[in-house]
């Protein structure tokens, strides 16, 4: 061994540090936010363990002397811009002070355990700096999007059992990952998050339509008519483009124009479906589903990127 003891507590730092901070965008940033505060809580903590602890006798006068310490580490943690650093100031600082009952003046003994904490955080930011996350990254994001787009072709598609349950499940986990492995207030953020709210509606009114269909009050008829439409929206996001876009929308509007001239004669089930037609309409149209923006974007990836994962 190296004969330095405390160099387990850096290891062991590290190893928590990496775990904890490789999901976060950029780590590398978030390491080096950690180690000015615990930089900052070594200093304050040095202070309180050598200068106040010394001078105080008694309970309440130890909460007095390490009383500024743990408001200063409150405030930090309280605030969610300086999280982070409030974090490192709790590693740092309360982590290594001597609180013990027979106090101990050995300075020494405290920069040594200190010095092993700040070893093993900048051992964790070298590792983030030679090996880049992957949240946030290109490949993450094409990811995501692969996923996304599959959503609503398993909604064309898939099996109605438990169909809603499972597409709710998968399009929320997917939602998270996007909030949480992009930067806030970011172009990427805005547009992958657009990007799942459309496929969360467009999927949604998907599944609404088939259940529907799939009712034995509703005729077949109504199921051969729309059964290309629903094709065609699972193709437009298995194989995006213009194309596929307008053969979406021409069938859209055929399929509203023939259950209009049959309201009459089923007006039950006529209703039904053309409420679930308006909403996928809406979601086509609307520029604030962003969907037809959302063709270029999906038609940038390659088509081996669909069938990636």
């Amino acid at each position: 061994g190296s004969g330095w003891d405390y160099a387990t507590s850096g290891v062991l730092l590290a190893t928590v540090f990496s775990g904890l901070l490789a999901a976060v965008p950029r780590p590398e940033n978030a390491v080096v936010t950690i180690g000015k505060g615990a930089l900052l809580g070594t200093a304050m903590s040095f202070v309180v363990s050598f200068w106040a602890l010394p001078r105080v006798d008694g309970f309440l006068l130890l909460m007095v002397a390490t009383l500024p310490m743990f408001v200063v580490l409150g405030a930090l943690l309280s605030r969610p811009k300086t999280t982070l650093l409030g974090f490192g100031v709790g590693v740092g600082g309360i982590a290594v002070i001597n609180g013990v009952n027979v106090l101990g003046y050995q300075p020494v003994v405290f920069l040594d355990s200190a010095l092993g904490q700040l070893m093993g955080i900048l051992a964790v930011w070298g590792m983030f700096n030679i090996i880049p996350g992957l949240s946030g990254s290109g490949w993450l994001r094409h990811r995501q999007i692969v996923k996304l787009r599959r959503q609503v072709v398993v909604a064309a598609q898939a099996p109605l059992d438990g169909l809603r349950n499972r597409f709710e499940s998968i399009s929320r986990d997917l939602l998270l990952q996007i909030v949480a492995g992009t930067p806030s207030d970011s172009n990427v953020s805005a547009e992958l998050l657009a990007m799942s709210l459309s496929v969360h509606g467009v999927g949604r009114g998907l599944i609404e339509l088939r259940r529907h269909l799939a009712r034995e009050d509703v005729s077949a008829r109504w199921q051969h008519l729309l059964a290309p439409l629903i094709a065609d929206w699972a193709q437009l996001y298995q194989e995006p483009g213009q194309a596929a876009w307008n053969r979406v929308s021409e069938g859209l509007e055929s399929a509203i124009a023939v259950l209009r001239t049959e309201h009459d004669r089923d007006p039950g089930a006529v209703q039904l479906l053309l409420a679930d037609l308006y909403y996928l309409r809406v979601e086509l149209y609307d520029d604030e589903s962003l969907l037809i923006r959302h063709v270029e974007l999906l038609q940038s990836l390659p088509n081996g990127w669909f069938h990636a994962t």
